[in-house]
């Protein structure tokens, strides 16, 4: 598969640029460390929608612009759409200088099964889904492997430092940040509350008890009280 994509300097500007939109084409400029300001250019929006759904944007593009000696190496760093119908309507692309480190970012992608969630019924949760890193061009992957046989059970937890990337990667990203992990089934805490709730029966008998003892009480001192003899005044 081929990543050239076809661009000519773009000569409208502003309002205009909508005409363009209508003809098919797609504006868009073009700038970096080696770009004095930004370059316009126009694009085939037909050709660009079907290139960037088969790369992504972590991969590097080959601008190939219409008078120039040899292709761009371009990524896609900013992508405008309609929000609506979701068709782009103007793309930034920033041209990497050779030899500069990128900071891009690298989708994880779940393989393998676990054990915890095929066999204890746990689920999988994946907090990140992409590792932020620095690399030159040349070494730019859009996606890394984690295998999650390893977590077998509920305290098993995979982090950052568990994704292999080659050595000369710089992962900006702490290696004790979690990547994924697998919760325990809602049915085993409904039934640890479950048992540590007293019976509907027993509750009501505890508290007749007390309530009745304490009736009982109240009448014994009551009759204490009654029967008290009443001392009679002595008569002078």
């Amino acid at each position: 598969m081929t990543n050239e994509l076809k661009a000519k300097k773009r000569e409208v500007f502003g309002k205009k640029t909508e005409a363009l939109r209508q003809k098919g084409g797609l504006p868009a400029v073009v700038y970096g460390p080696d770009v004095k300001g930004s370059l316009s250019v126009e694009l085939d929006k037909h050709d660009f929608e079907k290139l960037f759904s088969q790369l992504g944007s972590s991969s590097i593009i080959s601008l190939a612009i219409e008078g120039e000696d040899k292709p761009r190496d371009v990524l896609v760093k900013s992508l405008d759409r309609e929000p609506v119908k979701n068709f782009p309507m103007h793309v930034d692309f920033y041209q990497i200088k050779e030899g500069q480190k990128l900071e891009i970012k690298v989708d994880v992608s779940i393989i393998g099964v676990s054990s915890a969630v095929k066999d204890l019924g746990g689920t999988l949760i994946q907090s990140m889904d992409q590792i932020t890193v620095k690399c030159l061009p040349k070494e730019i992957v859009s996606k890394v492997e984690l295998d999650i046989s390893a977590l077998k059970t509920f305290d098993d937890k995979l982090f950052v430092k568990d994704v292999t990337f080659p050595e000369s990667f710089e992962v900006l990203h702490e290696g004790d940040e979690i990547i994924v992990a697998v919760s325990a089934p809602r049915v085993e805490e409904e039934q640890v509350v479950a048992e540590e709730t007293p019976a509907e029966g027993e509750e009501g008998a505890t508290a007749e008890g007390e309530d009745g003892a304490a009736a009982e009480g109240e009448k014994k001192d009551g009759e204490a009280a009654d029967g008290e003899k009443k001392e009679e005044p002595k008569k002078e």
